[in-house]
Protein backbone atom coordinates (compact mmCIF):
# COMPACT_ATOMS: atom_id res chain seq x y z
CA UNK A 1 0.00 0.00 0.00
CA UNK A 2 1.26 3.44 -1.24
CA UNK A 3 0.47 7.13 0.12
CA UNK A 4 -1.42 7.82 -2.70
CA UNK A 5 -2.71 4.73 -4.72
CA UNK A 6 -3.18 1.43 -3.75
CA UNK A 7 -2.80 -1.31 -6.31
CA UNK A 8 -4.18 -5.31 -6.62
CA UNK A 9 -3.96 -7.61 -9.79
CA UNK A 10 -2.50 -4.50 -12.39
CA UNK A 11 -5.22 -1.89 -10.96
CA UNK A 12 -4.12 1.09 -9.17
CA UNK A 13 -6.54 3.43 -7.77
CA UNK A 14 -6.38 6.31 -5.73
CA UNK A 15 -6.55 6.90 -2.12
CA UNK A 16 -9.48 9.79 -2.57
CA UNK A 17 -11.69 6.56 -4.51
CA UNK A 18 -12.82 4.90 -1.33
CA UNK A 19 -15.11 3.05 -2.89
CA UNK A 20 -12.87 1.23 -5.39
CA UNK A 21 -10.37 0.92 -2.80
CA UNK A 22 -12.66 -0.90 -0.32
CA UNK A 23 -13.66 -2.83 -3.42
CA UNK A 24 -10.04 -4.04 -3.62
CA UNK A 25 -9.80 -4.63 0.09
CA UNK A 26 -12.86 -6.88 0.20
CA UNK A 27 -11.13 -8.98 -2.74
CA UNK A 28 -7.84 -9.36 -1.39
CA UNK A 29 -8.13 -9.47 2.33
CA UNK A 30 -9.90 -12.85 3.52
CA UNK A 31 -11.73 -11.26 6.73
CA UNK A 32 -13.38 -8.75 7.87
CA UNK A 33 -10.50 -8.20 10.33
CA UNK A 34 -8.24 -7.86 7.97
CA UNK A 35 -10.40 -4.79 6.17
CA UNK A 36 -10.55 -3.46 9.40
CA UNK A 37 -6.77 -3.04 9.90
CA UNK A 38 -6.36 -1.84 6.63
CA UNK A 39 -9.30 0.44 6.56
CA UNK A 40 -7.34 1.79 9.17
CA UNK A 41 -4.07 2.32 8.19
CA UNK A 42 -6.02 4.52 5.40
CA UNK A 43 -7.51 6.83 7.90
CA UNK A 44 -3.96 7.50 9.38
CA UNK A 45 -2.18 8.23 5.99
CA UNK A 46 -5.44 9.97 4.43
CA UNK A 47 -5.39 12.57 7.82
CA UNK A 48 -1.72 12.72 7.81
CA UNK A 49 -1.66 13.77 4.25
CA UNK A 50 -4.50 16.65 4.72
CA UNK A 51 -6.92 14.44 2.98
CA UNK A 52 -9.82 15.30 5.92
CA UNK A 53 -12.48 13.78 3.14
CA UNK A 54 -10.71 10.75 2.40
CA UNK A 55 -10.17 10.13 5.97
CA UNK A 56 -13.88 10.71 7.00
CA UNK A 57 -14.33 8.37 4.37
CA UNK A 58 -12.43 5.28 5.29
CA UNK A 59 -13.17 5.85 9.54
CA UNK A 60 -17.22 5.64 8.19
CA UNK A 61 -16.30 2.38 6.61
CA UNK A 62 -14.30 0.85 9.23
CA UNK A 63 -17.51 1.62 11.29
CA UNK A 64 -19.08 -1.50 9.36
CA UNK A 65 -16.57 -3.65 10.21
CA UNK A 66 -15.64 -2.61 14.03
CA UNK A 67 -16.36 -5.38 16.30
CA UNK A 68 -16.65 -3.90 19.38
CA UNK A 69 -17.51 -0.95 21.40
CA UNK A 70 -13.89 0.43 21.40
CA UNK A 71 -12.97 -0.53 17.88
CA UNK A 72 -16.29 1.76 16.97
CA UNK A 73 -15.70 4.87 19.84
CA UNK A 74 -12.68 5.25 17.54
CA UNK A 75 -14.23 5.52 14.00
CA UNK A 76 -16.48 8.05 15.43
CA UNK A 77 -13.43 9.62 17.39
CA UNK A 78 -11.67 9.63 13.83
CA UNK A 79 -14.82 10.96 11.74
CA UNK A 80 -15.74 13.59 14.30
CA UNK A 81 -11.86 14.94 13.66
CA UNK A 82 -12.32 14.79 10.19
CA UNK A 83 -15.23 16.97 10.16
CA UNK A 84 -13.60 19.42 12.96
CA UNK A 85 -10.41 19.89 10.56
CA UNK A 86 -12.56 21.36 7.36
CA UNK A 87 -14.29 23.22 10.03
CA UNK A 88 -17.85 21.26 9.96
CA UNK A 89 -18.83 21.95 13.30
CA UNK A 90 -22.29 21.03 13.42
CA UNK A 91 -21.95 17.53 11.68
CA UNK A 92 -18.83 16.96 14.07
CA UNK A 93 -21.09 17.24 17.28
CA UNK A 94 -23.77 14.83 16.08
CA UNK A 95 -21.27 12.12 15.17
CA UNK A 96 -19.78 12.67 18.84
CA UNK A 97 -23.06 12.69 20.46
CA UNK A 98 -23.97 9.80 18.66
CA UNK A 99 -20.50 8.22 20.00
CA UNK A 100 -22.35 8.64 23.76
CA UNK A 101 -24.80 5.93 22.67
CA UNK A 102 -22.18 2.96 23.19
CA UNK A 103 -20.87 2.41 26.90
CA UNK A 104 -17.94 4.31 27.77
CA UNK A 105 -14.56 3.68 28.73
CA UNK A 106 -11.50 5.18 30.54
CA UNK A 107 -8.90 5.72 27.62
CA UNK A 108 -8.44 8.03 25.40
CA UNK A 109 -10.92 7.60 22.58
CA UNK A 110 -13.45 8.68 25.24
CA UNK A 111 -11.13 11.02 27.07
CA UNK A 112 -11.37 12.89 23.41
CA UNK A 113 -14.51 11.95 22.73
CA UNK A 114 -15.83 13.98 25.45
CA UNK A 115 -13.35 16.98 25.58
CA UNK A 116 -14.30 17.52 21.69
CA UNK A 117 -17.95 17.24 22.39
CA UNK A 118 -17.65 19.77 24.89
CA UNK A 119 -15.40 21.99 22.55
CA UNK A 120 -18.37 22.05 19.73
CA UNK A 121 -20.95 22.44 21.94
CA UNK A 122 -19.25 25.90 23.40
CA UNK A 123 -18.98 27.01 19.71
CA UNK A 124 -22.79 26.62 19.57
CA UNK A 125 -23.33 28.77 23.02
CA UNK A 126 -24.63 25.42 24.55
CA UNK A 127 -21.92 25.58 28.15
CA UNK A 128 -24.03 23.70 30.19
CA UNK A 129 -23.90 20.83 28.00
CA UNK A 130 -20.13 21.36 27.28
CA UNK A 131 -19.04 21.70 30.79
CA UNK A 132 -20.50 18.26 31.91
CA UNK A 133 -18.57 16.89 28.94
CA UNK A 134 -15.09 18.54 29.87
CA UNK A 135 -15.30 17.54 33.63
CA UNK A 136 -16.34 13.77 32.27
CA UNK A 137 -12.95 14.13 30.06
CA UNK A 138 -10.89 15.47 33.16
CA UNK A 139 -11.93 13.03 35.54
CA UNK A 140 -10.49 9.96 32.77
CA UNK A 141 -6.93 12.04 32.54
CA UNK A 142 -6.69 14.91 34.62
CA UNK A 143 -3.33 15.36 33.63
CA UNK A 144 -4.46 16.60 29.61
CA UNK A 145 -4.85 20.46 29.24
CA UNK A 146 -7.45 20.63 26.38
CA UNK A 147 -10.24 19.81 28.88
CA UNK A 148 -9.11 22.42 30.87
CA UNK A 149 -9.39 24.51 28.57
CA UNK A 150 -12.34 24.16 27.11
CA UNK A 151 -14.26 23.66 30.95
CA UNK A 152 -13.27 27.32 31.13
CA UNK A 153 -14.32 28.32 28.01
CA UNK A 154 -17.96 26.68 28.97
CA UNK A 155 -18.05 28.23 32.56
CA UNK A 156 -17.24 31.86 30.88
CA UNK A 157 -20.23 31.75 28.61
CA UNK A 158 -22.19 31.06 32.35
CA UNK A 159 -20.62 33.99 33.66
CA UNK A 160 -18.79 31.88 36.18
CA UNK A 161 -15.60 34.00 35.30
CA UNK A 162 -13.46 33.22 38.32
CA UNK A 163 -14.01 29.91 37.93
CA UNK A 164 -13.25 30.17 34.41
CA UNK A 165 -10.05 31.33 35.34
CA UNK A 166 -8.82 28.55 37.17
CA UNK A 167 -9.62 26.30 34.93
CA UNK A 168 -7.40 28.28 32.32
CA UNK A 169 -4.86 29.01 34.69
CA UNK A 170 -4.71 25.21 35.54
CA UNK A 171 -4.38 24.30 31.54
CA UNK A 172 -1.69 26.58 31.48
CA UNK A 173 0.02 24.86 34.34
CA UNK A 174 -0.24 21.67 32.34
CA UNK A 175 0.69 22.64 29.04
CA UNK A 176 2.31 26.24 28.89
CA UNK A 177 3.29 24.97 24.93
CA UNK A 178 0.01 25.24 23.85
CA UNK A 179 -0.81 29.48 24.20
CA UNK A 180 -4.92 28.86 23.54
CA UNK A 181 -5.24 28.95 27.10
CA UNK A 182 -2.94 31.99 28.14
CA UNK A 183 -4.86 33.72 25.71
CA UNK A 184 -8.28 33.34 26.78
CA UNK A 185 -7.15 34.05 30.35
CA UNK A 186 -5.93 37.45 29.18
CA UNK A 187 -9.19 37.82 27.49
CA UNK A 188 -10.90 37.20 30.34
CA UNK A 189 -9.49 39.46 33.21
CA UNK A 190 -9.02 42.44 30.46
CA UNK A 191 -13.07 42.35 29.46
CA UNK A 192 -14.21 40.59 32.67
CA UNK A 193 -11.58 41.79 35.72
CA UNK A 194 -13.90 43.65 37.57
CA UNK A 195 -16.74 40.15 38.31
CA UNK A 196 -13.86 38.01 38.85
CA UNK A 197 -13.16 37.24 42.50
CA UNK A 198 -9.75 37.69 44.21
CA UNK A 199 -8.74 39.11 41.50
CA UNK A 200 -5.82 40.23 43.29
CA UNK A 201 -4.53 36.54 43.02
CA UNK A 202 -6.01 35.42 39.95
CA UNK A 203 -3.45 38.70 38.60
CA UNK A 204 -0.53 37.24 40.09
CA UNK A 205 -1.02 34.12 39.04
CA UNK A 206 -1.67 35.32 34.89
CA UNK A 207 2.00 36.92 35.79
CA UNK A 208 2.89 33.52 36.81
CA UNK A 209 1.38 31.63 33.57
CA UNK A 210 3.00 34.55 31.44
CA UNK A 211 6.55 33.82 33.22
CA UNK A 212 5.79 29.67 32.75
CA UNK A 213 4.56 30.13 28.78
CA UNK A 214 7.59 32.56 27.89
CA UNK A 215 10.26 30.05 29.64
CA UNK A 216 8.44 27.32 27.92
CA UNK A 217 9.09 29.38 24.54
CA UNK A 218 12.79 30.11 25.55
CA UNK A 219 13.66 26.01 26.07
Amino acid sequence: MKEEKICSDGECVPLDDSDKVLAILKESCSDKRGIFNQLYKLVVVCANKGDDVSAYAYAEKMLLYAEDAREKAYCLLSMGQSKERVRDYGEALKIYLSAMDLPPERNDNWYFLYNNTGYCLNLFGRHVEAMQFCRAAIEINPDRHNAFKNLGVALQGQGEYSKAAVAYIEAIRICPRDGRALNLLEELVSCKGEHILDIGHIMAELWRCRDLVEQTMIH
